[in-house]
């Protein structure tokens, strides 16, 4: 679901917002069309090499990951998932990411879900090892 919303927010955003002005800030939060050429949340933008190699990096950790169980059994994957289907799609469809509103950062709903199942994540595996940890008290 996460990955139909960000591809029609995306669509919009794409026909609808006009472009980032270049080197002005941004009001604390607007909805502007900016094409990302980082790997998620404006990160390595100058360094297209670091890039690649943190994008591969991270595919190969989520492919491990999808071999362990707490992984796979997290609520927090789907969004992972998602959020990392996304931002491939776009890379793959256009060469770049496309975000369409500035919080701080230009972000979009695929960076907004890799965060929170990220987060999900390490907070079920923290709260599943306290657990395990007072069990064995």
């Amino acid at each position: 679901m996460a990955f139909l919303v960000d591809r029609a927010t995306k669509l919009l955003a794409l026909s609808f917002l006009p472009p980032a002005r270049t080197n002005a800030h941004e009001a604390l939060f607007s909805c502007v069309l900016y094409f990302d050429r980082s790997v998620s949340l404006s990160l390595f933008q100058n360094h297209t090499y670091t890039a690649l190699t943190g994008a591969l990096f991270a595919a190969i950790i989520l492919f491990a990951c999808l071999h362990c169980e707490e992984f796979r059994s997290s609520p927090g994957t789907p969004l992972l998932l998602a959020g990392a289907a996304g931002n491939l799609f776009d890379r793959i469809l256009y060469g770049y990411g496309v975000d369409w509103f500035y919080v701080g950062v230009y972000t979009n709903i695929a960076d907004i879900s890799l965060a929170l199942g990220g987060f999900w994540l390490l907070t079920s595996l923290f709260i599943r090892f306290v657990s395990n940890q007072a069990r064995e008290m």
